[in-house]
């Protein structure tokens, strides 16, 4: 299914670049794809589509085969390394409702559960 066309005010503009008129002035706003934040982008329509299309051809283009070979060649950390990190340094610096620090050991309702964890094994994330 074919997105909807662009309204006749912003059908010469590129994707993710609306114009605003305020005051009888009209000002250009870019649209984050990713988190949907605007971003203004002045009154000059053609500096405007200039970096709107620069910022479309940044944020879709595809990953370069470079980037993926080094994403595999890097280390990742192990499950049991991942859940160390979390009960030693994120924890203890955590605090509760009463602004206390969170307790290291297993609640009882729990039954241990922290345990259960760290014997799932080496796997990678």
């Amino acid at each position: 299914m074919s997105p909807r066309p662009r309204s006749n005010k912003h059908r010469g503009l590129p994707e993710n670049l609306y114009a605003q008129v305020k005051g009888g002035q009209t000002y250009y706003r870019y649209r984050h794809p990713i988190t949907s934040k605007y971003h203004g982008m002045g009154k000059d329509k053609r500096e405007a589509v200039r970096a709107a299309r620069i910022l479309n051809a940044r944020l879709y283009s595809e990953p370069s085969a470079e980037s993926l070979v080094a994403r595999i060649e890097t280390p990742s950390m192990s499950y049991r390394d991942y859940v160390d990190h979390f009960l030693n340094d994120v924890v203890p610096q955590r605090l509760n409702r009463r602004g206390k620090s969170l307790s290291p050991r297993p609640s009882r309702s729990t039954g241990g559960t922290w345990h259960s964890v760290l014997s799932a094994g080496d796997h990678a994330l």
